[in-house]
């Protein structure tokens, strides 16, 4: 976690001194947003916001990035199907509202999968 946060960091203190033009790369962003995210990333006290401001009240702990909405749900069998925004894998951890857990199945058309890319409907137990 410190490693990455330290290399994106680095990264956009060297780009100050090289280039005219700032931005941030939107995969830098969401790979900060991945290691430890509660509601999107915080501009910290760059915008006057001190103590308790700073703090995403809606959810105190990770919540990670969107990966897909839900199309449908299987209460009996366990199944949740969406299509894929972002790569998801056998093993990642997913929350649907509160509710966490790790994908023990990953199907695409009924055949198990290890990983699904962007666009896939996927169904996941």
């Amino acid at each position: 976690m410190c490693g990455t946060v330290t290399r994106i960091y680095r990264k956009y203190i060297d780009l100050v001194y090289k280039e005219d033009e700032k931005y941030v790369v939107q995969e830098d962003r969401e790979e900060l947003i991945q290691i430890f995210n509660r509601g999107g990333g915080s501009t910290g006290h760059l915008k006057g916001k001190l103590g308790k401001d700073m703090i995403y009240k809606e959810r105190p702990n990770h919540t990670g990035i969107l990966v897909g909405k839900v199309h449908s749900y299987n209460p009996n069998k366990g199944y949740v199907k969406f299509k894929t925004e972002k790569d998801i894998e056998l093993g990642d951890s997913v929350s649907i509202n509160d509710d966490s857990c790790k994908i023990s199945e990953l199907m695409e058309n009924n055949q198990n999968i290890k990983i699904a890319k962007p666009g896939q409907a996927i169904t996941i137990r």
